[in-house]
């Protein structure tokens, strides 16, 4: 008789799951930055892995080997400035509006708008009942840049046939609106871009009308620029930055200036280390700022790339949460 095993209560049958551990781990700034080939090391990976950095680990002579550059505080200029549009404009002084002296026919016409021509090129032959045949020719080294006459037709004194611009130098004329008057004036210095692939140019205002167009309320203001590969054609719309440069006593370039926490602050050299000051703007240019407060003429400081000195010191701050 086969003996009945009892009703033992059986275990379940699945196979107990480990307890899951949650590991809550704050994250750090993991950023390799590549500097002339040099790389930053960054503290990422595991917690394992992760080197126990304090702010500000690197020291001033590091910064430095990765780009940071180091500069003293002191006196300089801020490049203040207003933006203002404008277009380049053949130069006056050097176009010329030529004429036939008499009545007559156009017999020959020798140049093509677009033409380079040289002083004292044949032009156009013109031919009078009355009077002996005339010669236009050019007075000047320049482009044929309009023209009002073809073969056979008839041409009266005044009436305009060519019209030669010197190109090798331009104006470009600037719109001046009512509220920028005060800052403009002649003698101030001017950056002029186009983009485009054309390269900025540096010169001055040589001229401010007196009068305001009456359609624009604009002033005219007026600098030379040289052009000698025609790259400053006219008609072109251009940007142009007019500078009121002041000298103040404390001045950074901007690339010194970080924000944190909303403030405005200036890593400052102490002993081997950098430190976060914060600083008080003034005057704020193009490329430089007025330092009016936190920072003192004689101090150094990281003047550029101090973004770098930024990440490492709020990165060591994340690893410490």
């Amino acid at each position: 008789m086969n003996a009945t095993a009892p009703n033992v209560p059986r275990a379940p049958s699945h196979r107990a799951r480990p307890a899951l551990v949650v590991r809550r781990v704050r994250s750090a700034w993991c950023v390799a930055i590549l500097l002339g080939g040099i790389a930053l090391p960054c503290g990422c990976a595991t917690a394992a892995d992760a080197p126990a950095e304090k702010p500000g680990a690197f020291t001033v002579d590091a910064f430095q080997r990765f780009g940071v550059t180091v500069a003293t505080a002191g006196p300089g200029t801020v490049d203040l400035g207003i933006e203002l549009p404008g277009e380049v404009r053949p130069n006056a002084d050097r176009t010329a509006h030529l004429a036939p002296r008499f009545s007559g026919q156009a017999r020959e016409v020798h140049a093509e708008v677009g033409q380079r021509v040289h002083s004292g090129d044949l032009l156009a032959v013109i031919v009078s009942d009355t009077m002996a045949p005339f010669e236009m020719r050019s007075p000047m080294d320049g482009i044929i840049v309009d023209r009002h006459l073809v073969a056979g037709e008839t041409v009266s004194p005044g009436s305009p046939a060519f019209v030669v611009a010197d190109l090798s130098s331009v104006w470009i004329d600037v719109n001046v609106y009512q509220k920028d008057l005060p800052e403009v004036r002649a003698g101030q210095p001017m950056r002029i871009s186009a983009g485009y692939g054309i390269a900025d140019t540096e010169t001055t205002v040589s001229y401010v009308s007196p009068v305001l167009d009456q359609a624009t309320r604009t002033a005219i203001a007026r600098a030379v620029v040289q052009n000698p590969d025609g790259a400053w054609k006219p008609g072109l719309f251009v940007t142009a930055l007019v500078l009121r440069p002041q000298a103040v006593p404390i001045a950074v370039p901007r690339t010194a200036l970080q924000m944190r926490a909303g403030v405005s602050i200036v890593f400052v050299v102490d002993g081997d280390h950098f430190v976060a000051r914060p600083v008080r703007l003034g005057k704020l240019g193009r490329s430089i700022a007025e330092i009016t407060d936190g920072l003192n003429a004689g101090e150094r400081y990281a003047a550029n790339n101090s973004f770098l000195v930024k990440a490492d010191l709020e990165k060591g701050e994340a690893e410490e949460e």
